[in-house]
Order: C-alpha cells, then sequence, then structure tokens
C-alpha cells in the first residue's frame, strides 16, 4: 500500500476512533453534519482504496503533506469538542484534500 493511500486510510481512522466522542459533543445541527461527513470519509476512503497513487508525483506529494498535517490536528479533536465548527471546518479540510488525491490517482 502506497504511503498517500496511507495518508488517507489515517484520515478515516482517526475519526473513526473517535466517532463517538465527538457525535455526543455535536448539538442535533453539528450531528447531522458530523454524521454526513463522517460518511463521506468513509465513502471516499473505500472508493480510492484501490487507486494506484504514486509517491514521486509531487502533486501527490504536496497533497499527502496538507492531509497529514491535517490528520494530526483530527488525531485530537476530542479535545476541541467544545468548537464543533472547528472540528468541522478541519474535517472537510481532509476530505477535500482526501478527493483532490482520489482524482489524482485516477488521472496517473
Amino acid at each position: 500500500m502506497a504511503d498517500t493511500l496511507q495518508t488517507l486510510q489515517a484520515t478515516f481512522q482517526i475519526l473513526q476512533s473517535q466517532v463517538n466522542d465527538l457525535r455526543a459533543a455535536c448539538s442535533p445541527d453539528d450531528r447531522k453534519l458530523f454524521d454526513a461527513k463522517y460518511q463521506a470519509a468513509g465513502d471516499a476512503y473505500w472508493k480510492y482504496a484501490d487507486e494506484a497513487l504514486t509517491n514521486n508525483d509531487a502533486q501527490v506529494q504536496a497533497l499527502a503533506a496538507q492531509l497529514d498535517t491535517v490528520n494530526a490536528w483530527l488525531a485530537n479533536a476530542t479535545k476541541e469538542m467544545g468548537n464543533m465548527s472547528k472540528v468541522l471546518d478541519q474535517i472537510d479540510k481532509a476530505l477535500t484534500l482526501g478527493a483532490q488525491l482520489a482524482a489524482l490517482a485516477i488521472a496517473l
């Protein structure tokens, strides 16, 4: 498995490990948003899990590095449960970066 694919997988696993605590901290409206974003993260990972990503592509490396940074933040997301909008923003960043990586996987 390519390092980049492992980074995409890490995004989903990080969210998965905290899903119950994060959902519990959400208001009802935020919970709907969180659930949708969590589902999108899982769908994105599984949709592109079998795609080949090459780590020698500069765009792939740059996006993977950005996603690693977001993943580091998400790994501690439960510490930010008092500000769920910040958590949701970071999940959005992860989804956007993951989608860009997935698009590159198709193009490569």
